[in-house]
């Protein structure tokens, strides 16, 4: 199974850890596996573009951590290098205060 899922090494060395940790393995491969499936759906990944490059560029995108009135709120940039892509693919669309504050509990 390790060698299936390509999850080596694994340094763990109670049965509990090990579990979590091809348990993890698995979930980000159906992760990745649903990525690289909407990815090319839509016709973005081929020679020019990557999953690889889809992850840098999500590595990009900013996230800021903010203190209003005693409780800790969460914001995205506004724009980012991938947003057009994030609707089109998975229907993510940008963070909108008014309509998405019930999200940050305020």
């Amino acid at each position: 199974l390790k060698d299936l899922l390509e999850i080596r090494p694994i340094f763990h060395y109670r049965d509990r850890r090990v579990e979590t940790h091809i348990y993890l393995c698995l979930m980000v491969q159906g992760i990745l596996g649903y990525t690289r499936r909407r990815l090319k759906e839509i016709g973005w990944l081929g020679k020019r573009n990557t999953l690889e490059g889809f992850i840098d560029a999500l590595s990009t995108i900013k996230l800021g951590k903010f203190h209003i009135l005693e409780k800790e709120i969460f914001r995205v940039q506004k724009e980012n290098p991938i947003k057009g892509l994030l609707k089109e693919a998975f229907n993510i669309s940008s963070f909108e205060f008014t309509r998405d504050r019930k999200l940050c509990s305020i």
